[in-house]
């Protein structure tokens, strides 16, 4: 198993219109418009092998695959009905 450090950065983030909020990035945002910084930190994480996460990741492409499929199918239908209207108004206007 591999340990990797990383730092991490809290800020208060408050902007127009807009409830404030806490907001943790591995990207420092000092000095930007809206962003209050408030505490850093060094965390570390213990990562697992890649090969034991293999169900997770394909669980997720299957999920991402099967929505995909639908908005596919969605969009396929629509243009079926379409191409469907636009044959029943010339098979009504043969008539």
């Amino acid at each position: 198993m591999t340990t990797k450090t990383e730092r991490v950065y809290m800020f208060l983030v408050t902007r127009p219109n807009s409830e404030p909020h806490f907001h943790c990035t591995a990207t420092d945002m000092r000095g930007e418009p809206d962003w209050t910084f408030v505490e850093s930190k060094s965390i570390s994480f213990d990562l697992p092998e890649i090969a034991d996460l293999t169900d997770d990741i394909v669980a997720g492409l299957e999920a991402t695959r099967d929505k995909m499929r639908a908005t596919a199918n969605a969009a396929i239908t629509e243009v079926d009905e379409r191409i469907a209207s636009y044959l029943a108004l010339e098979n009504h206007s043969e008539a």
